[in-house]
Order: C-alpha cells, then structure tokens, then sequence
C-alpha cells in the first residue's frame, strides 16, 4: 500500500486532524436549500471533511455574512471562512478595511479555521490584530496564491519560511504550473516543509499540470485537498468523484 508523509505529531483542530489521513475540502461559493442538502449529505457520509466558504464569491451577490454562515454553525459543519482580495484570485472589489470588518464579524460564527493571505499581513498592520483574534477562537491558515507562475524552489522557501515565522497553524501555498518543471519545484516544496517544519501544510498547483499535484504533493505532506463538489475556485481542482477514485487506485498498489 503506497503510504504518504504523515506528521509524527497530528494537530487536533475542533473534530478534525491534521497531518494523518488526507482531508478534502470543496469550496462553496453559493448557498440554497440544493446546496445545503449535498453539503449535510456529503459530511454525513465523510465523502467531504471540510468546506471552504469563499465570501468574496457572496459579497459580489450582496448576500449576508449571517445568511451565509448561520448554516454551517447551527448544524455544526466544519468550514473554513475566507474573503479573498482581489490581488489573489477574489471576486469582489472590496477594500482591506471591509474585508477585516468581515473577518472578525465570522468568527462569532465559530469556523475551524480562517483563511487569511500572507500579503495582506505583511502589507497592513490591521491584519496582524485580526490574526491574535482569530488564534484565539479558531485556526489559522497562512496562505500564498500566485496565479500567473510557480516561482523557482528557493523563492518559494523564502516564502513559506516567512509564513512560518507569523506562527499560523496551517501554511498553504498555491501557484500556476505551467510546466511539469513547476510541478515538481511545488513536489519538492512538499517534501522540505514537510521534513523541515514538521507542520501542516496545503501545497497546490493550479492549472491543467497543476491538477496532478493535487495527488503528488499530498503523498508528499500536503494535508488538504480543495476539490470540485458545486463549482470549481480554481484552474485543475479536481472532482470529488474523479480524486477518490485516483487515490483507492493508489492505495491497491
């Protein structure tokens, strides 16, 4: 059985765990009764461990953060909240000084972990006071989104050496590949956090290469896969169906 870089010491994070078993996360970025159904379907048969409530899809809809959110906290579904800026792959125009207010009105509605970018810490102190609230009543995912390349292996070291240090809970860093070269500087990106850190990690390529590194990288630390369940949030992400059947293949070997 062909078996994945586990962490020695897994990280406990409300009902889940991570740094053993690969978790999959599908992103949400509407909310009906239709979509409702398969979310509470989907958790209740374990097929989704943790949905991705992308809020940058739902303010460009002018739909509210309670319409959105009271869902996941009244039926206790794991979800991780994030308002993605327009710099890495947002949907709206919203200012930092909106987006924070956002922030900090979703943690009363008590997610797992709350998605935050690496540039908007670094450029904007108001997001260093958020990241002390949001450790205080749920995890923080550190993340790094490049949608026009993979930059070289060293760079992108530096980066998560940099996120590293802000001490988040999870480091996530995602970016185009445009060759099997990018492919395997993001295998090797993997590889290292995971024997260097000894942390959780999401490693991503994007794209139509990108997509084989949803499989490759996981083997190799990556601890969460974004699949396809409504509607994809980015380039290679894979349908749920399509990546559990890849990976009971890999698992016969």
């Amino acid at each position: 059985m062909l078996k994945r870089l586990e962490l020695s010491n897994p990280r406990k994070i409300g009902k889940l765990t991570l740094g053993k078993k690969i978790l999959f996360c599908a992103p949400v970025t509407k909310i009906n009764s239709k979509v409702e159904k398969k979310i509470l379907q989907y958790s209740k048969n374990g097929e989704i461990d943790i949905y991705e409530v992308r809020y940058d899809y739902f303010v460009s809809k002018n739909v509210k953060i309670s319409k959105v959110l009271e869902f996941f906290k009244s039926n206790q579904v794991p979800y991780i909240f994030t308002f993605r800026s327009k710099e890495e792959g947002g949907k709206s125009h919203s200012t930092d000084k909106d987006r924070i207010a956002v922030f900090y009105e979703a943690l009363d509605y008590e997610p797992a972990m709350v998605d935050i970018e690496y540039k908007s810490l670094s450029k904007n102190e108001e997001f260093k006071s958020l990241v002390k609230e949001i450790k205080k009543a749920s995890a923080l995912i550190l993340s790094y989104h490049n949608f026009y390349t993979t930059l070289n292996l060293r760079n992108l070291k530096e980066i998560a050496v940099s996120c590293f240090k802000e001490n988040p809970d999870i480091i996530k860093i995602a970016t185009l590949n445009r060759t099997f070269k990018d492919l395997l500087i993001l295998m090797q990106l993997s590889y290292w956090m995971r024997k260097t850190f000894k942390f959780p990690q999401v490693v991503i390529g994007m794209g139509r290469i990108g997509a084989i590194s949803r499989i490759m990288t996981s083997l190799l630390g990556s601890d969460i896969i974004y699949v396809k369940l409504f509607e994809r949030t980015a380039k290679g992400q894979p349908n749920i169906d399509q990546i559990k059947l890849l990976f009971k293949i890999l698992e016969s070997l």
